[in-house]
């Protein structure tokens, strides 16, 4: 059972804990072949946040993941560069959203910036758990933003950003909290200025923040 998130009250334990944190981190590895990556990758409890009704949300992301799959895989191997990742990830991510507005009847049917963005992170998180993974990758990752790696950052996030506005962080964020590519750009800022000061990759901190608040191998 999923335990009470863990908010970090300082910077300072944020680096000591997720530095312990990672050097015991072993990232599960799953023998699954396209078809069980893809269904794994996403729950159920993330589909059902997603307003759909005439179309199931986990068959519209099935299809066009499995469409998908093998292009991310050839892209994911060809990456060297921190900015070619995010440049990778936000290519797929606005072609699924262009795919989930095209394949839905309504505009309240239609994907958020954030859930999207979301949705492919955790998909390239479930490919690298497995024998498709890239090596390079390992230390590009981004996270895959939602209640339980947002709220850690609240009250540390003004004190890692280097803006020089406030930012706020709700007593309940979810993954439409990131609503735009300019927000979601301000999270991983912070995740990557962090995840230096730590010395780890920054994909350690969701599994500090998800699998082990839900106890997952």
């Amino acid at each position: 059972m999923p335990v009470k998130p863990f908010i970090f009250k300082s910077e300072d334990e944020a680096v000591r804990k997720l530095r312990e944190f990672s050097a015991n981190l072993k990232v599960p590895q799953r023998d699954f072949n396209k078809s069980q990556i893809i269904e794994f990758s996403i729950q159920s409890n993330i589909f059902r946040a997603l307003p759909l009704k005439k179309v199931k949300p986990s068959e519209l992301y099935r299809r066009w993941a499995d469409s998908n799959f093998s292009s991310l895989i050839k892209n994911m191997s060809k990456i060297e560069r921190k900015d070619s990742f995010a440049e990778m990830l936000f290519s797929y991510a606005e072609d699924l959203i262009s795919y989930w507005h095209k394949n839905t009847y309504t505009n309240s049917e239609k994907i958020g910036y954030g859930p999207a963005i979301k949705i492919i992170n955790l998909l390239i998180k479930a490919i690298q758990e497995t024998s498709y993974h890239q090596k390079t990758i390992w230390r590009f990752q981004h996270v895959p933003f939602d209640y339980y790696t947002l709220l850690l950052l609240r009250r540390i996030i003004n004190d890692i950003s280097n803006l020089q506005y406030k930012i706020t962080v709700p007593a309940s964020p979810s993954m439409s909290f990131i609503g735009n590519k300019e927000s979601y750009l301000i999270f991983m800022d912070v995740i990557f200025r962090l995840s230096k000061k730590a010395r780890i990759h920054p994909i350690v901190y969701d599994y500090w923040a998800w699998n082990k608040t839900h106890n997952s191998n």
